[in-house]
């Protein structure tokens, strides 16, 4: 087996090679036009070797592809038997790492050769984001992973020279083929955005239609938000959370805002908590027989790598809920903020509108977190809403604090007046 190993080392160096250390764009000195070094002729002459020698390492190294390994003793053995066994299991650790290399490398191309045809096609694709990254930083890189989700979202997203039918093949087709890169949870999230804007166009649809697509808008990105691991998803005005926030809000959807921004806060909070966030099952159009379960989830992982960033991000959750909050009550804060008050509800509904939000929130979750901060703010945007909140978050919340006069009035208030 080491010899098979050895050997399969070379042959996958040696297909990889010449674009290993290529960038992916590069900006042309003369028309100042970002211009790959790569071809799709180029891409395919590599891409293809490298298929037949994944079909080799599925058929014939089955044992070290159908899961992850890691070099650790087998419990219960002897000493010797142990060792036999622990060697074995370096053996595999060994040819599962090849076998993953491969897997993303090949993936990497198929992602290159989809967006140089996108370009082909007069597609716009965002190549800025991927300036200087090696073909290498493609595969193995994080960082370059979190960028190349910022040029695929653009891609999947109808408007800007991309209509609808061409998102919907763009999507299908990463999905199938680069689902290391475009996963469930983009997935997902396209079929969310689809939906929302079917729902803005359609406005001489039902209302019941309208309402039944919202709330499927808002069930797929509940389930999308579950895949989030970078904070550059929630954080920042134009963040995709926010963005999300405001077509809800727009549609009258403040349930949906709720639902949305408390899901994700509870995704982060179990990466937070060193936890596994729940995966649903893939739902992609990648055939049972082209990839094993556990790749599909092998990386889920984004630039979040340590508790306090984790913990930022689900505090920047929150914020986005109460920043909608506020901006119902408030729609003239709303200066730069990507959306206009004609987008707004009537200025009759917002108060009512964000009184129910504000319930449905204070019934959907008992994170003290939440409550805290929801209240802080409260206190500095709208002290009147904030004394109508019935929860036991309230009254320890203004125990706690030093406004005496705001507890007064909030006994006041609830005709509790012997406290």
């Amino acid at each position: 087996r080491p010899a098979y190993y050895h050997g399969l080392v070379l042959f996958l160096g040696r297909l990889l090679r010449p674009i290993w250390g290529q960038y992916v764009i590069k900006v042309d000195r003369t028309t100042r036009l970002p211009k790959s070094p790569v071809t799709r002729s180029q891409i395919r002459a590599i891409a293809l070797p490298l298929a037949e020698l994944l079909v080799v390492l599925r058929k014939y190294f089955r044992d070290a592809t159908k899961d992850e390994f890691g070099a650790v003793r087998a419990p219960g053995v002897g000493v010797r038997e142990a060792d036999a066994e622990l060697l074995k299991r370096e053996e595999l650790a060994k040819m599962n790492h090849l076998y993953r290399l491969a897997a993303r490398s090949h993936q990497a191309l198929w992602l290159l050769d989809i967006l140089l045809e996108a370009e082909d096609r007069r597609t716009p694709v965002k190549w800025d984001k991927l300036e200087r990254r090696t073909f290498s930083a493609v595969v193995t890189s994080q960082e370059a992973h979190d960028s190349i989700r910022g040029v695929l979202s653009e891609l999947v997203t109808p408007g800007k020279g991309i209509d609808a039918s061409m998102a919907e093949s763009m999507a299908r087709k990463l999905t199938r083929h680069c689902f290391m890169y475009f996963g469930e949870g983009d997935r997902l999230r396209f079929e969310a955005q689809k939906l929302l804007d079917e729902t803005k166009r359609s406005r001489g649809t039902p209302d019941q239609m309208r309402v039944s697509r919202v709330s499927r808008a808002v069930e797929f990105l509940c389930s999308s938000v579950r895949f989030w691991r970078s904070l550059d998803m929630v954080q920042g005005e134009n963040s995709q959370l926010n963005v999300f926030c405001r077509d809800l809000i727009a549609l009258g959807a403040f349930r949906g805002v709720v639902d949305v921004c408390l899901a994700c806060a509870d995704a982060f909070a179990a990466l937070s908590s060193r936890q596994s966030a729940p995966v649903p099952a893939y739902e992609g159009y990648v055939d049972e027989a082209q990839s094993f379960q556990w790749e599909r989830g092998l990386y889920l992982g984004g630039s979040i790598t340590a508790q306090q960033q984790a913990d930022a991000a689900q505090l920047a959750c929150y914020r986005a809920l109460y920043r909608q909050l506020h901006l119902l009550l408030r729609p003239e804060q709303n200066a730069g903020g990507g959306d206009t008050s004609s987008k707004q509800p009537a200025a009759l509904d917002r108060r009512h509108m964000a009184e129910e939000m504000l319930f449905y929130a204070i019934g959907r979750t008992n994170n003290p977190t939440f409550h805290h901060e929801l209240y802080e703010s409260l206190v500095q945007n709208d002290q009147d809403l904030l004394l109508a909140v019935r929860s036991p978050f309230i009254e320890r919340f203004l125990n706690e604090s030093d406004n005496q006069k705001l507890l007064y009035d909030y006994y006041t208030r609830h005709e509790r007046h012997a406290e």
